[in-house]
């Protein structure tokens, strides 16, 4: 029976940091695990210290360079959600919107919303979001 070697030794530990890459985000254990598994193959071929600890920064760095962006790419979250989902809807102004006294309300996604327009409007006037700050949206008017 063979026994363990450094090569086993660093396997086990690439393994290990790849299942801890699961758990975590930012692809930093998975491009550690990544140098370990180059590591490892340099162990098992015998090779010195002093080129294993080049085959780990040399996957690791691979790893993280080229894996990570396409990584990123298709973890972002593309969909909206919560009130960042309120830009670019549409809706009608409920209060007219008076940018002398601030006030102004418009009904958008079913909710009424207190609302900020670089020009004053009167209620029923048609508003789609530009932007949101904190509980106040900024709208425009729609154009027909």
């Amino acid at each position: 029976m063979e026994s363990v070697g450094l090569w086993h030794i660093l396997l086990a530990l690439a393994i290990f940091s790849l299942i801890i890459e699961v758990f975590t985000l930012g692809f930093l254990a998975g491009a550690l695990g990544v140098g370990l598994v180059f590591s490892s193959v340099g162990a098992y071929f015998e090779l010195d210290t002093e080129w294993l600890i080049a085959l780990f920064a040399l996957g690791s760095i691979i790893a993280f360079f080229t894996i990570k962006p396409v990584v990123d790419r298709f973890l972002k979250d593309k969909v909206k959600t919560n009130a960042d989902s309120i830009v670019g809807q549409k809706g009608r102004v409920t209060e007219a919107i008076d940018n002398a006294t601030g006030a102004g309300r418009a009904l958008i996604g079913g909710d009424d919303w207190k609302v900020e327009c670089e020009e004053d409007l009167a209620v029923g006037t048609r508003v789609h979001v530009v932007s949101r700050d904190s509980i106040v949206l900024q709208v425009k008017r729609v154009e027909n």
